[in-house]
């Protein structure tokens, strides 16, 4: 593959200091929202954090009463692999907070070690990957993909200036590897981005002949082979495979909408001035002639966007499955553009952009996450009101969050999220919490004996209850359950209800004093204790 020529005049090296400079700044305001936010307002964190908090201590603490250690070779581990040896330098809270950090950290240092090693110098237009780090996927909490992502890029970028031959082979099955155990479809993004750059470059050499080009295709191929046997030979998850756990529909307005609503921070007046700012620095860079496009890269763009249009919204259990591509094509899409000149205005005018995005998307979510917090905090402190061991059921009468926010209810449940928040109970101490993820095709967490019976009973989300009658069967459930031979005995048994102020009205108190007591109650959530 052609290389750009290596900028290395004094000049290129103030481009360096300029980069490294901004790059460092962007970084640390990207950081700012974790240091002051105890509870990051993210779908599916508290249960990534609870995981965090039971694994790191349970050898020393009756968690072992419900949980055990689960394989280590599962395809979904960037957070226990990173977060669970920095839980005993900095405990579990702090360190899966650094994770989160992280993980927007290498999608931002992916993109750009992925420009670099295409473009071969150091410049401005990969830090507008800024844009699209707060992106709908990371709103989700799909943490481990996301760190994947920016690992896979930088992977990639490392291939990329590789020769042909046994070095780059064993290189990019050790890669694979390692990209499958962050997360499985992250070591999908590295291989379609590779399969391309090696479909592109057989493509420029077909003067050769077409059997020493498909030779040159099948040993490619064999890293990315090799790896997919290893995971069905040893991942539990391999299981899922053939479980029927997919749907395949090609529905155009999800497509459109997913992909839209993936890169969405749903802060309004900051999704509008990202726009606003992305579009006059493409209208210069059109205007002036400045930009210039690398073909291998733009094809695995087109790969990507390909892959996007033809997968399932759901596989093996995962959901949006082909939505979680959207930041992937928008960085990948960034990092095969480059500025001509390496110190035009234009290289200027990005830095200043860059920078001015990142100030404002650090303070946007600053402020927001702090609101937020507010509300999170006072839930977690009432579960310090239930025993040792107690058990907690979930349940809501909100919405569910749902990625394409499209109406003012649904953007509402974002505000914040608290569709897994009975998860940080387990700060308070040991707790069970049916709802806390344990699927030990996914997470390498088992759930012991009869507990097991509990979580099928409640499953990974909470029992929707948007009638006062739905309520009170769900309890009737519990206490017909706890009566029974398939439980064990459960001596103290809480259900947490959010949006119990919807429910409150129609629920005759007096009666329903005989079966439980409110434990707590604060705006729009209450802990019951079952009698």
């Amino acid at each position: 593959m052609e290389m750009p020529e290596l900028v290395t005049s004094s000049k290129g090296d103030s481009q360096k200091r300029w980069f490294i400079t901004t790059l460092v700044v962007i970084s640390a305001l990207m950081v700012l929202p974790f240091i002051a936010t105890p509870y990051l307002p993210l779908n599916d964190y508290p249960f990534h954090l609870a995981r965090i908090v039971i694994l790191s201590s349970l050898e020393q603490s009756s968690f072992s009463e419900f949980y055990s250690a689960g394989s280590l070779f599962l395809p979904n581990m960037a957070m226990d692999l990173l977060a669970l040896p920095l839980a005993g330098i900095f405990g579990p809270e702090l360190a899966s907070r650094i994770f989160a950090a992280l993980t927007l950290l290498s999608m931002l240092w992916g993109t750009f070690a992925l420009h670099y090693s295409v473009h071969n110098r150091f410049s401005a237009w990969p830090l507008l990957a800024v844009a699209s780090l707060f992106n709908g996927i990371f709103r989700f909490g799909f943490l481990n993909y996301l760190f994947g992502l920016g690992m896979a890029l930088a992977a990639a970028g490392l291939i990329f200036r590789m020769r042909a031959g046994a070095t780059k082979l064993v290189t990019t099955f050790f890669l694979s590897v390692l990209l499958t155990l962050l997360h499985f479809e992250a070591f999908a993004v590295f291989a379609i981005i590779a399969g391309s750059f090696e479909l592109y470059a057989t493509w420029k050499a077909r003067d050769s002949g077409w059997i020493n080009s498909f030779r040159h295709l099948v040993l490619s191929a064999i890293p990315f082979l090799l790896t997919i046997a290893l995971f069905v030979a040893i991942s539990p998850t391999a299981g899922d495979v053939n479980s029927g756990q997919f749907v395949l529909s090609f529905r155009p307005s999800w497509k459109v909408l997913g992909g839209l609503f993936s890169l969405l921070t749903l802060i309004t007046w900051l999704d509008v001035l990202v726009l606003v700012l992305l579009m006059i620095i493409l209208v210069i860079a059109l205007c002036t002639r400045r930009l210039q496009l690398s073909f291998p890269m733009f094809f695995a763009t087109v790969m990507l966007a390909a892959a996007y249009l033809v997968l399932p919204g759901s596989l093996m259990g995962s959901h949006f499955v082909d939505v979680r591509l959207g930041p992937a094509i928008a960085l990948l899409l960034l990092a095969s553009v480059d500025i001509k000149s390496p110190n035009s205005v234009l290289q200027k005018v990005t830095f200043s952009v860059a920078l001015l995005l990142a100030g404002c998307i650090s303070i946007g979510h600053w402020y927001n996450w702090q609101a937020y917090n507010g509300k999170i905090s006072r839930i977690v402190s009432c579960f310090d009101k239930t025993e040792q061991n107690a058990v907690i059921f979930s349940a809501t009468a909100e919405p569910f969050t749902r990625l394409i926010a499209d109406s003012a209810e649904r953007a509402a449940a974002w505000r914040p999220p608290l569709k897994h928040v009975s998860s940080y109970a387990v700060l308070s101490g040991p707790r069970f919490v049916p709802m806390t993820f344990a699927d030990p095709n996914k997470q390498p967490m088992n759930i012991l004996g009869q507990y097991q019976n509990i979580k099928v009973f409640q499953g990974d989300n909470p029992r929707k209850t948007f009638t006062a009658d739905a309520l009170l069967e769900f309890i009737d459930q519990i206490q017909l359950k706890r009566q029974g031979q398939s439980w064990p005995e459960l001596p103290n048994v809480y259900v947490f209800v959010v949006g119990f102020d919807k429910l409150s009205d129609q629920l005759d108190m007096a009666n329903l004093k005989q079966k439980l007591e409110i434990a707590y109650r604060e705006d729009n959530f209450a802990l019951l204790k079952l009698y």
